[in-house]
């Protein structure tokens, strides 16, 4: 390990150390990853003598094999007495069981179920000796305890986790013993003194110039890694982008920094070599021009010479050659006629052996039956004294045949046969030497002519021969074989006689013929040897002639390469000199480089600029003196070029062309990142949600590339494939996890075996190619990697840029506007990239082809031709590049005029793509941006059921500017025409057409995104959208439009004068004066003193965005400024005033949204593009998908049409029905995929292929519930980019929702009707009670206790009963309507009584008959009468024509109740904005320990000790009184929640300083805590929470303070100077627990004295005048006195003592002491009352208490629909 021991790291070791030799001893490493946690722990273990265990993981590691290891090192530990380090890392955690282990292992040792029973009888059979030696008894326990103990002592555990995220707190909370048992060693970074020190080991071996650049250059190493630390903080809280940079990044940028700097050395070596080489070549062949004209002289003369002397040898050659030709004739005949006699000879010979070789089989049986005879038989014959008959006679014949001479008379006799035979062995070797004796012709012919008569005698054959002697068989045999042979022989004899004759003929034929060939010979070697004579002088000649034309060609080529070449002369000269000057500048040009690739890559264009420009350059430059760090202090100017960048040190304009051919972008961030996906050192992982960067690599190694994708069953065969073979692989959608098994080679950690790098994939080692590359691909939009990935990559940006984005709409637009334009543009582009590519290769060519030369190169010909055709190339490249590029300026001022049009297009898409900032379901891809954009270009969509232009152009255009921009439209087509065909164009015309485009783009897109947008997101998109364009257009200024969005207001402003402090709140104040900083505000503050009365005024209007504003500010003043002093004066009513402000500058369309419609969200869809619904309560768009698919054909019915409610077990089958739907054509609706959250990825990967290959007739439609956060991704990013969204949320305003009211029905309905002037104005009527439902839900809990799921099945069934009903009854059933409406449709919703009193009420007051009676007068809302009669259209127009603005007036509410709704609103849009923006979520002080601290610290020192019970219950006289009991019980639940409070704060004040673990309960605590939030276990305790959620709607501050007002009654109440009997004069019944308890005591007690019983007594409350409590005396006779009431959505007029309307802009005046009483039902006032319901906090429903008739002189129905209620503790 290359280490650097500097003073924190040298601590690390001495600590692990010391915890690792102590038995039992185990460490808990904590630090980011990169940080060096493993190496220390490497290293500390070698010191400590110990062995380093690490589990290797594999795509099947599991816990059997974690268990497995564990065996080994128990084994080692525990038999072996083996120190061993167990290092164990937290991204080994392939399941999380492993903790399991870990967790037991760490606390005792002991694993159960670790060993089998047989292993641990092996293991306790082997340590028994050790047992008996240490003297303890050698039971089964006591071994299986010492070898633990020897585990214990000799297994260490090393621990490497990351604090980052929340893995390391859930794990540590589930198993204590990983932070019990362990000595934590926390990892901090690493301090600046050891970066410097690092940075100077790494490069002392690095040649960086003078001692002052070696200094900048080691300290920027830790300046850099710790801007780039701050800037990656900035970064997340502005962007919500994560960048982490860890020591590994830090040695990574001086590791790559060292290679890049010698690779630029060495290619600028290289370049010089060959601009030098080159430049030398043309010196040396200017010079030798004047040299080869000398030659060429001298060799003319020689030339001369040469030819007369070969012209002199010319006839002597002849006449020689003349006597050869006639020896060669003689000698031929003689030849002739001797090869004649060789093939005779040749014949003969055959002839004889083939006679020869017949003789051959008889010759071999002899010597086989001389073989087979015996000694012993010869011996035995040779004895006999009398042969048997016949046998004499074969002796004769051998004695016939060996007979020398075969003349006179031959002694045949036995006894001549004896002798013969005498000596066996010589007898025998003399007939096997017989043949021979045949072949050399010395056997008499007679010998054989004298057997013959025995021979022919009938026994002379072997058979007979061996019945009376073997011997005599085998010597017959031998006989008749060989006289087989002699026979053919002599046959053969004059044939052989005849062959010598022949031979000896060929003999002398063949000497005769030599003799001929050799006189031959010597005649041709004389001509041959005058023919040399004569060749070498012609080829002198030659050679002299060939030198003459050489020397002559050599000049003019010398002279052509000096033309050729003489302008590169000088530009390689210079060249040379330019790059010699560069290499010292190198230092500082590839420090930059290596920064910009280590560290910019996960930035955005904002944040690179502003790291190059304000960072990395000026400490370069030495301008960085006064910054922060201690590096920055001694900046020193590094040698750097001029206007230094990184592009030119990274990459080339070839090099860029070549990629931009490729389909990479050409902005300026899209090349910066293709430099540094080319140069990283680390595999880089792209962040390209757009696909622009996947793309781009498939094409740039599309020779090869292997792509594969995590969770592939061939993912890793297809790595270990592309590692060995040395492809390119890309890892394609990785999540935000990466495997285990993948980190060595994510890591490029690679060991040397031999000669060859390998590196583990898995259980194996794979060979490493160094050709190998690895790119990672992520279309996570935001992903937030660990610190261990980011360390180990190089993360790449490759999200698209607004000016990338720009230039690609350019294109696209002016290919639908301009096809002409953007075909030659597309041409040229490529044209002009292959000029600059070109232009390279041939220089790079003529250089190589000098540089590599041999020799002369004068004489190289080719060379010479080449390097001609190359400049002529090169010149004639550079006139067509300077051509085209007078066209492409001629085109880009053509195609500029379209720039708008991209423009608004590139600000549309960044407006989506910041929407997941506010929920994670609004994803926007760029795909389906495109289609959009071209879609608004040319006005087609992809799947449109019709298409009505009338109908778009209404869409578009208000009715007033219609006719007139329709004209004007046909006007622009006629220019765009016009200008295609090669017209003049018509500005004008044209600037009309790009005005249509531009607002037809804006408005699309922003429906496009509309349509999947939560209700309460729609205002906040159209206000970003409305900003984002003004300002682009230059019309508003950025500090307005900045104060509009902050609103921010003076902390101290100054002191208010008397007269406007009566109308301004201090607040109001203070962003009064904070808007005097925006220029034309400078005056506010003091018009506001000076004009007070008219301010006032206008302030207190219900609407004064409907007013001009005071005094000359109506002139001066903008339509966006009246926004500005509206958000400082009127917050409550911004959100109206942005609402008016966007309908006049952009339209009513951007704010009115027409009635969802699936025909047309149809039309925008394709296979690749799914439908995603969000669901809601009442919203079920399965039934609107039936009715389409009905209408185009795809049904259940014909198995077109499948719809699957996602669930466990229907995994499957959706998968089933999308592969064949996928293949075959069909819909499939999935159901709740918000379910499946662990097939959710195999969703995404079906999707993606039906978008690949699907039939064009599949459709797939999703629907999932929102998340309970916004910021939860419960839908994988992939789906949500790719789907169309729709979010039919039932709208909240009246015009909107009665208008998809009365969308339900048609002209049809209502002529079913047989009595329409009641059926019309009733169904108006109920459309309009559906409206009310509906939109009342926005005022919260005013409006309902909850928000029920009314849908449109109960509008349709209320007006079918209608129908019915009507018809059925002479007399109008408004009961029975208003009974099924209220009590049974949407009655049946309700769950709260006071619920369905508001809808009851709503159909009393709006179904009764003066609904139909035309001289009534009768409105169903202030301003809004029922339309009696018409026609379908009739209603829709009144609808949109006669609907009144809206306001709580419609709904029966005061004016009043939406305004803390509309400040709500007011500041969550712009707070919204803000954190889009990245200008929320930043705020300094103390980190959140020492937060929660404090306020730990401040509750603790001021809480109270508990009630003493025993004293309190010791001074009880009466026991059994309801008021004591009461007491007694809040006395109780205080002492619990003071007792719960104590107990949790003390017990997290010791976790905090690390005397107990932080256990689950104490992290909720303190999280609490830092989020000023009541903890909900207080709550609980306190009543305050329950099945639907907390009531309590205070922080923890104004709770805590509630609390301690709560105990200071109760310490009154039973305070000692007192009976407790005594109840206080008046209760603060907001200050009890169970206010209800207070109520029954008094009820109960006014029951006693009376004698009823409790079930018969009712609450009475009757409202004194008295304001403050503190003047009442005493308790009355009957009934108590109570206070601390609040009235919301009325007040209380103590003049008139009854209920009315309340104040503007008082939301919650105070109620006066209310005297509670007991009476019986038959005594409650019932008349002129207004039974109100009590509820404990604004929070309705749960929280009610009871209600009190309060006196009203209006109608009751008039504060029922207001949503009048008493509470207990307002907001």
């Amino acid at each position: 390990m290359n280490l650097v021991l500097f003073e924190d790291a040298m601590r690390h070791i001495a600590r692990i150390s010391r915890i690792i030799e102590a038995p039992g001893g185990h460490a808990l490493l904590v630090g980011v990853g990169g940080s060096g946690k493993q190496s220390l722990a490497r290293l500390a273990t070698f010191v400590s003598g110990y062995s380093t265990f690490q589990v290797v993981i594999t795509a099947r590691y599991s816990v059997n094999d974690l268990k497995a290891d564990l065996q080994v090192m128990y084994r080692k530990a525990g038999l072996k007495a083996e120190g061993i380090s167990f290092i164990f890392t937290d991204q080994q955690i392939a399941d999380e069981r492993f903790l399991v282990f870990m967790n037991d292992l760490l606390s005792s040792g002991n694993i159960p179920g670790l060993f089998a029973s047989e292993d641990m009888d092996d293991i306790i059979n082997s340590v028994r000796p050790a047992v008996k030696r240490a003297g303890l008894a050698d039971t089964r326990g006591s071994c299986w305890e010492y070898f633990i103990q020897q585990v214990v002592a000799n297994l260490h555990v090393i621990l490497c986790f990351s604090p980052i995220g929340d893995p390391i707190k859930v794990r540590t909370r589930r198993f204590p013993a990983l932070v019990n048992c362990v000595v934590i060693d926390w990892f901090q970074p690493w301090p600046e003194e050891a970066l410097i020190s690092v940075s100077n080991r790494f490069l002392v071996d690095v040649d960086l110039g003078d001692q002052e650049a070696r200094n900048a250059v080691t300290n920027f190493m830790p300046y850099s890694f710790l801007a780039v630390n701050e800037k990656s903080e900035d970064y997340a809280r502005m962007e919500r982008r994560f960048n982490y940079t860890t020591p590994k990044s830090f040695l990574e940028l001086i590791a790559l920094y060292k290679s890049m700097l010698a690779d630029r050395r060495k290619q600028t070596d290289t370049a010089i070599t060959r601009l030098s080489n080159g430049v030398l070549k043309l010196e040396s062949t200017a010079k030798s021009v004047g040299q080869l004209e000398d030659d060429l002289k001298i060799k003319s003369v020689e030339v001369e010479e040469k030819k007369a002397a070969c012209d002199a040898m010319i006839p002597k050659l002849e006449e020689e050659k003349a006597k050869a030709t006639e020896e060669a004739a003689k000698a031929n005949v003689i030849a002739a006629d001797a090869t004649q006699k060789e093939i005779g000879v040749k014949e003969l010979k055959a002839g004889i052996e083939k006679d020869l070789a017949a003789a051959e089989p008889a010759l071999v049986k002899a010597s086989a039956a001389l073989d087979g005879l015996d000694k012993k038989d010869l011996g035995e014959l040779k004895s006999l004294g009398k042969p048997p008959a016949g046998v004499d006679d074969v002796t004769g014949a051998v004695m016939y045949m060996l007979h020398p001479s075969g003349k006179g008379k031959i002694d045949t006799s036995w006894k001549a046969a004896q002798i013969m035979m005498k000596d066996v062995n010589a007898f025998l070797n003399t007939l096997m030497g017989y043949k021979d004796r045949i072949d050399a012709g010395t056997v008499p012919k007679n010998n054989f002519k004298l057997l013959e008569p025995l021979v022919e005698k009938e026994w002379f054959n072997v058979d007979t021969m061996r019945k009376k002697s073997n011997a005599a068989a085998g010597l017959c045999d031998f006989v008749l074989n060989i006289k087989v042979y002699w026979d053919i022989n002599e046959n053969v004899e004059p044939m052989r006689l005849k062959a010598l004759e022949a031979t000896e003929t060929l003999e002398n034929a063949i000497a005769a013929k030599t003799a001929a060939l050799d006189a031959k010979a010597r005649a041709e070697a004389t001509v041959a040897e005058l023919t040399s004579q004569f060749n070498a002088a012609v080829k002198e000649k030659e050679d002299v002639i060939a030198e003459a034309n050489m020397c002559e060609r050599k000049l003019g080529l010398a002279q052509r390469l000096i033309n050729a070449l003489s302008s590169e002369g000088a530009r390689w000269k210079q060249g040379i000199e330019d790059l010699n000057s560069t290499l010292d500048l190198l230092v500082g040009d590839v420090l930059l480089a290596a920064a910009f690739v280590s560290y910019i890559g996960c930035f955005n264009k904002r944040f690179r600029l502003d790291l190059m420009n304000n960072v990395f350059l000026p400490y370069m430059k030495g301008h960085a003196s006064g910054a922060s760090f201690t590096t920055l202090k001694n900046a020193v100017a590094l040698p750097m070029s001029e206007g230094a960048d990184p592009l030119k040190i990274l990459t080339n304009d070839a090099e860029i062309a070549s990629w931009n051919n490729e389909s990479l972008p050409s902005d300026k961030v899209s090349v910066q990142n293709g430099a540094i996906v080319t140069n990283c050192a680390r595999w880089p992982l792209m962040i390209d949600p757009q696909l622009q960067g996947i793309k781009w690599i498939k094409k740039h190694e599309e020779d090869g590339l292997k792509v594969c994708r995590l969770g592939q069953k061939s993912t890793l065969q297809v790595i270990g494939s592309g590692i060995e073979n040395g492809s390119p692989v890309l890892i394609e959608n990785i999540q935000l996890q990466v495997d285990a098994v993948l980190n060595p080679v994510i890591g490029r950690q690679t060991v040397k075996r031999g000669r060859n790098l390998v590196v583990k994939l898995g259980d194996k080692e794979i060979d490493y190619s160094p050709k190998f590359r690895l790119y990672l691909q992520t279309k996570l939009a935001n992903p937030h990697y660990p610190p261990e990935i980011q360390a180990e990559t190089t993360l790449v940006n490759f999200m698209v840029t607004e000016d990338g984005l720009e230039d690609q709409l350019l294109s696209l637009t002016v290919s639908k506007e301009r096809p002409d334009l953007s075909q030659q543009a597309t041409a040229l582009l490529m044209q002009q990239n292959a000029f600059k590519i070109k232009i390279k290769e041939l220089e790079d060519g003529i250089l190589m082809q000098l540089a590599t030369a041999e020799g002369d190169v004068t004489e190289n010909i080719e060379l010479i031709e080449n390097l001609e055709d190359s400049k002529r190339v090169s010149i004639d490249v550079a006139e067509k590049m300077v051509i085209a590029k007078e066209t492409q300026i001629k085109i880009e001022k053509a195609s500029e005029l379209y720039r708008p049009v991209a423009n608004r297009g590139s600000l549309m898409f960044f407006l989506l793509s910041d929407l997941f900032k506010i929920h994670s379901f609004h994803h926007y891809s760029l795909a389906s941006f495109n289609i959009v954009f071209e879609r608004a270009v040319t006005g087609k969509r992809p799947n449109a059921l019709e298409w009505d232009s009338e109908a778009a152009m209404k869409e578009i255009l208000p009715e007033k500017k219609r006719e007139s921009f329709c004209d004007a439209l046909l006007a622009a087509e006629a220019a765009a025409a016009a200008a295609a065909g090669g017209d003049d164009i018509d500005l004008d015309a044209l600037q009309t057409r790009l005005n249509f485009l531009v607002d037809r783009i804006t408005f699309n897109v922003f429906g496009y995104a509309r349509r999947g947008l939560l209700e309460k997101h729609k205002l906040i998109v159209a206000t970003m959208l409305m900003l984002r364009v003004k300002q682009r257009m230059g019309q508003i200024p950025a500090d307005e439009a900045e104060y509009l969005t902050t609103g921010r207001a003076l902390p101290n402003p100054p002191q208010m004068t008397t007269k406007v402090a009566e109308y301004l709140q201090e607040a109001q104040w203070g962003a009064a004066c904070a808007l005097k900083d925006v220029g034309a505000f400078k005056a506010l503050p003091e018009d506001l003193e000076l004009n007070p009365d008219a301010w006032k005024e206008w302030i207190e209007c219900p609407k004064p965005e409907l007013e001009d504003l005071p005094g000359d500010w109506a002139v001066k003043c903008t339509g966006f400024q009246k926004l500005l002093v509206l958000r400082a004066l009127r917050t409550d009513r911004v959100t109206s005033a942005v609402t008016k402000y966007i309908i006049e500058e952009m339209g009513d369309r951007y704010i009115s949204q027409p009635p969802f419609d699936m025909d047309d969200t149809y039309a925008d869809s394709t296979y690749a593009t799914p439908l995603f619904f969000v669901l809601f309560p009442g919203v079920d768009p399965g039934t609107d998908i039936e009715t389409l698919g009905k209408k185009l054909g795809y049904t259940e019915g014909n198995n077109l049409y499948v719809s699957i409610s996602m669930g466990q077990g229907q995994e499957k089958n959706a998968e089933n029905v999308l592969d064949r739907f996928t293949t075959d054509g069909g819909w499939v609706f999935l159901q709740n995929v918000h379910l499946m959250q662990s097939w959710l990825p195999s969703l995404e990967r079906k999707l993606e292929i039906a978008a690949e290959s699907g039939h064009k007739n599949f459709r797939c439609f999703l629907s999932a519930e929102p998340p309970p956060l916004p910021d939860m991704q419960t839908v994988p990013e992939g789906i949500m980019q790719s789907s169309i969204k729709v979010a039919n949320e039932p709208p909240t305003d009246i015009k909107s929702n009665l208008r998809s009211a009365l969308a339900l029905f048609s002209q049809d309905t209502l002529d079913k009707s047989t009595k329409p002037k009641y059926h019309r104005p009733m169904l108006f009527a109920l459309c309009f009670f559906h409206s009310l439902c509906l939109g009342r839900r926005k005022f919260g809990f005013m409006g309902f206790s909850r928000p029920y799921p009314y849908n449109n099945g109960d509008l349709i069934v209320c007006a079918a009963v209608l129908q019915n009903y009507l018809e059925a009854n002479e007399q109008t059933p408004w009961q029975d309507v208003r009974y099924i409406a209220g009590e049974i449709m949407y009655g049946g919703h309700i769950t709260d009584p006071w619920d369905r009193r508001v809808t009851n009420t709503y159909l009393e007051v709006l179904l009764s008959p003066g609904l139909t009676d035309e001289k009534s007068r009768f409105m169903l809302a202030p301003g809004f009468a029922p339309l009696l009669e018409g026609q379908f259209t009739d209603y829709v127009n009144y609808i949109e024509n006669g609907s009144p603005p809206e306001s709580p007036i419609l709904f029966g509410m005061h004016p009043n109740a939406e305004i803390s709704l509309l400040i709500s609103l007011c500041s969550n849009l712009f707070f919204t904005i803000l954190t889009v923006q990245g200008g929320g979520g930043g705020g300094g002080g103390a980190d959140k320990e020492n937060k929660v601290k404090s306020v730990l610290e401040g509750i603790v020192e001021t809480l109270r000790e508990e009630f003493n019970m025993v004293e309190i219950k010791l001074r009880i006289k009466e026991k059994g009184d309801p008021y004591l009991v009461f007491l007694l019980q809040e006395l109780e639940r205080m002492n619990l929640v003071l007792s719960a409070m104590r107990t949790q704060l003390v017990e997290l004040a010791l976790g905090l300083s690390g005397a107990l673990n932080i256990s689950d309960a104490m992290d909720a605590l303190i999280n609490s805590l830092y989020l000023n939030q009541v903890p909900p276990a207080w709550l609980k305790i306190c009543g305050q929470i329950g099945p639907t959620g907390t009531y309590n709607r205070k922080n923890l501050s104004n709770w805590y303070s509630d609390l301690q007002l709560r105990w200071k009654q109760l310490e009154d109440w039973s305070a000692p100077s007192k009976p407790l009997e005594d109840c206080p004069p008046s209760v603060w019944l907001s200050g009890t627990f169970n206010p209800m308890g207070y109520v029954t005591a008094c009820m109960q007690v006014t029951a006693r004295q009376e004698g009823y019983s409790l079930d018969e007594m009712r609450v009475q409350a009757d409202v004194t005048d008295v304001i403050d409590p503190e003047t009442v005396e005493s308790q009355p006779q009957t009934g108590t006195y109570i206070h601390g009431l609040f009235m919301e959505g009325a007040r209380w007029d103590t003049t008139s003592n009854c209920i009315r309307e309340s104040f503007p802009k008082e939301l919650y005046p105070v109620m006066p002491v209310i005297h509670v009483t007991a009476v019986t039902a038959d005594k409650l006032k019932t008349e002129g009352v207004y039974q109100c319901p009590i509820f404990m906090t604004t929070i309705h429903g749960p929280t009610f208490v009871f209600a009190a008739p309060l006196r009203t002189i209006v109608p009751a129905s008039k504060w029922i629909l207001a949503g009048v209620s008493l509470v207990m503790q307002p907001d």
